[in-house]
């Protein structure tokens, strides 16, 4: 698989800035990452430490992605008050496609609700194309502990997708707050060559009642691919991701 796919999403993964101020030296300290562990390796090993406020109450939380083992995540949380919450998902581990490190997407607050998001890839393949169609893990915090959010509608059903838009389709979100309201648009567009425009759809959905609820469903076209990120639909969009 050509080259330049793991370069244009790189570059795009470097856009993502901090919503939050630097995480102090003491608590980077206090959970040093360990070595990436291979694939079938069972020591588990810390592939990313963040503090970020994840149960909404304006302090800084500590949440940890470690490496199981055998593609196997953990994904935790403890608290300034001292909750602590943790759920295991599973992704594929490749050295060259898909390192462990990779598997963290980012933090921040996507829905309505205080408090950030925690996002994660989920590769299900141990190849080049891991990186094209991948399916996310959004987790979120509800009555004292951590747990998966449902994702808004999308051209592709109800689950969370992004698509780096070097095979033939571009999928992503784009979250937004107008008149008060959080809003998030999911777009799926589609070309035949990269010298061709986008074709797709863009479904909105609005966070309403502590769940995202479609509101519309629109065509779009005539987008090119050097306007697919300007356009937040590739990946996800909006929120600064820590």
């Amino acid at each position: 698989m050509k080259q330049r796919r793991l370069a244009w999403i790189a570059a795009l993964s470097a856009m993502a800035v901090a919503p939050f101020a630097p995480v102090p030296a003491h608590a980077a300290a206090a959970a040093p990452a360990r070595a990436l562990a291979p694939a079938d390796a069972a020591t588990p090993a810390v592939v990313k430490h963040v503090s970020t406020d994840v149960d909404g109450d304006g302090t800084r939380d500590s949440v940890t992605l470690t490496y199981l083992g055998s593609n196997q995540f953990a994904l935790s949380v403890i608290t300034t008050k001292g909750t602590s919450s943790s759920v295991s998902f599973t992704s594929v581990v490749n050295t060259r496609y898909a390192p462990a490190g990779d598997t963290w997407y980012g933090a921040s607050a996507i829905d309505a609700r205080t408090g950030s998001e925690l996002i994660v890839n989920r590769f299900t393949k141990a190849s080049a194309e891991a990186r094209e169609t991948v399916t996310l893990g959004v987790y979120t915090w509800r009555s004292g502990r951590l747990v998966a959010e449902k994702a808004p509608a999308s051209p592709w059903g109800k689950v969370w997708k992004t698509d780096d838009s070097q095979s033939s389709d571009a999928r992503g979100y784009e979250f937004f707050t107008r008149s008060g309201h959080r809003y998030v648009d999911a777009t799926w567009l589609k070309t035949g060559k990269y010298t061709v425009p986008w074709k797709g759809t863009i479904t909105r959905s609005v966070w309403r009642d502590g769940k995202w609820v479609k509101v519309s469903t629109r065509r779009v076209k005539a987008i090119y691919h050097s306007t697919l990120t300007k356009w937040g639909q590739v990946g996800i969009a909006g929120p600064r991701l820590l």
